[in-house]
């Protein structure tokens, strides 16, 4: 038993890898037996199914749109790609699906593992947080949420770029020059933020350059010196980590940074021109001074998902709303502003580093923010966050040196760690349970935000496809209340009337519709089925007329508007 022990202690990394699992399995295995909850995963895989399966369309995902509607503003074919081999693999299974979620996320905290652990930080502490980093309640939705993978995704190709620029900086490897270009690509593919990349990579290299030149000197002038251990063992310990790992500040380090240079920017140009393919046709184009202005408007979300991180009984499933209040400023502080404290008040911490991790939070967090109606998901801080872990294990480092000659502070350490660990295991054990399935995942969202029209107009729509058209058009009318400029919600009341035969109540929904959202599909297709039911042909074709210019991919429209310009030849006859 001892030497068991004594071999996962020698094995760090082999350990970790065995715990991590076996956590993440315990947390969320019991999600493999979860249904869809028709967030999104409706139209991405459900509505696509038979699409999905067709591996013959996948170079497709790289010049269309994510929901491939006019009105689209997301470009994410790695998150499309993902969902297609799933569809392969198992259909229509969500099991699959949440399969796929629980690798994800497993290969996330392993290569931020894996990183820390090459940025030269202690083992042990980077150990421990990661573990708190991987039961987070703040990242469940990442991961019991389907098309939550985005942000885990996301963090893989991120992370795995900025490991492979280490290596390859450390080694001059060609294929790790490669593999940096593949994952920077990847992650540009699967989500926009990956643009922070081009502050986080240049930033760390300069930091990691600059210590590791720094320890490197102060470790030989100690040694010059004749004293083999520096007065500060904290430094002596971080110089030695420094000349074992980072050596690349050699003669060939221009040539290794240039070669790094050019991968970016020709990724960047692949991108780019496969991006303005995807989106040449969106009729929802953002200037610059409204970006601005959503990310001014978007700047208090900060200490909204500084409380999700540390204050699990603040995590709404859907938070469209801001809820700020006196503990969010506490929270504010424990998140971000103590390791700042404790920087300036402790020379031992690496200030750039805590800048560092700083600037990593808001670097990926920020472009969340440029979103009109922002949905506050705390699924959006999960690449953020290790930022945060950046700061706080450089200042956990220190504090553990300064009091490691005290066996007390060991304890309290290992206290401190059980007792977080158990709280955000717990909170995050219950929060999976609201993904569950559609039924209960629209009521404790309901229950979460009561006024949210977007929830009201969900349930609404479960209770549709339930065949509960009243109380359907009673929440209905609720989120219309909400929000009476939502085009869709006028759309679905009268699509709830139509069900129920009423076929004269739906026409002023529909007309509604229309008003706010000429280029609602829906309800030009309703109200044309409505005006050709009820003898009105030549209005009926009108309609149908503009539909088949706004969408002639779809063929349930093709097929109607064929048979409405056959019944107005007729009538010509």
């Amino acid at each position: 038993m001892t030497a068991i022990l004594n071999f996962f202690k020698n094995n760090l990394k082999f350990s970790f890898i065995c715990i991590l699992i076996i956590v993440v399995f315990a947390l969320y295995g019991k999600m493999l037996k979860y249904d869809f909850v028709y967030l999104d995963d409706d139209v991405l895989i459900i509505d696509r199914i038979e699409t999905l399966k067709d591996y013959k369309i996948i170079p497709s995902y790289f010049y269309k749109s994510v929901f491939d509607v006019k009105t689209d503003k997301y470009y994410r074919p790695l998150l499309m790609l993902s969902f297609a081999i799933d569809a392969v693999a198992g259909g229509a299974n969500p099991a699959v699906y949440r399969f796929t979620d629980l690798l994800l996320c497993l290969f996330a905290v392993f290569l931020i593992f894996f990183l820390l652990r090459e940025l030269g930080f202690n083992e042990k502490i980077v150990f421990a947080f990661c573990i708190l980093f991987a039961v987070c309640p703040a990242f469940v939705q990442a991961v019991a949420w389907i098309p939550g993978r985005n942000d885990t995704l996301l963090a893989v190709f991120v992370i795995l770029s900025l490991i492979s620029v280490v290596k390859y900086l450390n080694t001059g490897r060609l294929y790790w020059l490669v593999l940096h270009g593949s994952a920077l690509l990847f992650s540009m593919f699967t989500k926009e933020t990956a643009v922070g990349l081009i502050v986080i990579e240049p930033l760390m290299i300069f930091i990691i350059a600059i210590y590791s030149a720094s320890c490197r000197q102060q470790l030989g002038c100690s040694r010059e010196n004749g004293n083999p251990s520096l007065k500060n063992k904290l430094i002596a310990d971080t110089a030695q980590l420094a000349a074992q790992r980072f050596i690349f500040y050699a003669k060939n380090a221009k040539t290794r940074l240039k070669g790094i240079v050019f991968a970016a920017l020709l990724v960047s140009i692949i991108y780019a021109l496969l991006r303005h393919e995807a989106l040449k046709n969106t009729q929802l184009n953002i200037s610059l001074i409204d970006s601005i202005k959503y990310i001014y408007n978007a700047m208090p979300s900060v200490l909204q998902y500084c409380d999700f991180i540390i204050n699990p009984s603040r995590l709404n499933i859907i938070p469209q709303y801001l809820n700020i209040d006196a503990f969010s400023f506490v929270s504010f502080f424990v998140v971000l502003c103590a390791p700042l404290v404790c920087a300036f008040l402790l020379k031992q911490i690496r200030k750039p580093v805590i800048v560092f991790g700083l600037i990593w939070f808001f670097v990926f967090l920020i472009p969340t923010f440029v979103l009109p109606q922002n949905i506050y998901f705390s699924h959006r801080v999960y690449l953020p966050a290790v930022g945060i872990i950046i700061m706080y294990i450089e200042t956990a480092g220190v504090l553990m040196s300064l009091f490691r000659q005290k066996a007390a502070s060991v304890l309290f350490a290992r206290g401190v760690f059980f007792i977080l660990f158990f709280l955000f295991f717990g909170a995050s054990f219950f929060q999976t349970e609201k993904f569950k399935n559609r039924e209960i995942f629209w009521q404790n969202a309901l229950i979460d935000s009561p006024n949210s029209s977007f929830v009201n107009a969900n349930v609404a729509m479960f209770y549709v496809d339930n065949g509960f058209y009243d109380k359907a058009i009673e929440f209905f009318l609720k989120a219309i209340e909400l929000n009476p400029a939502n085009s869709l919600n006028y759309n679905n009341i009268g699509r709830a009337y139509l069900l129920k035969k009423e076929y004269l109540k739906s026409v002023p929904f529909f007309q509604k519709a229309l008003q706010l959202n000429a280029y609602n599909e829906e309800a030009l297709y309703n109200l044309s089925q409505i005006y050709f039911v009820t003898g009105d042909i030549n209005e009926a074709y009108n309609l149908a007329d503009k539909l088949i210019n706004l969408n002639s991919k779809d063929e349930a429209y093709v097929k109607y508007y064929q048979k409405v310009k056959a019944a107005v030849d007729g009538q010509k006859r």
